[in-house]
């Protein structure tokens, strides 16, 4: 059976003045040879040298969590 998937993480990121938040959609495709910890491992780098802070400052959040900071 064929099974493609989406992984949304979502990141809180820390800054002197706060925190903001995003999220990021990947799609997978069925077979791929995919590691989970490894991507987000590097999604949570990608996003520290986005927004020009360290690693540390970012953190993978729940969905839950993301909502309720970037409700309107």
């Amino acid at each position: 059976m064929k099974i493609d998937y989406t992984i949304v993480l979502s990141f809180k990121v820390n800054v002197e003045e706060g925190a903001g938040y995003l999220q990021t959609k990947s799609d997978i495709l069925s077979g791929s040879d995919f590691d989970i910890p490894a991507y987000c491992e590097k999604q949570r780098n990608a996003i520290a040298k986005l927004t020009n802070v360290p690693a540390e400052n970012v953190e993978i959040i729940s969905r839950k969590e993301y909502e309720q900071n970037t409700e309107e």
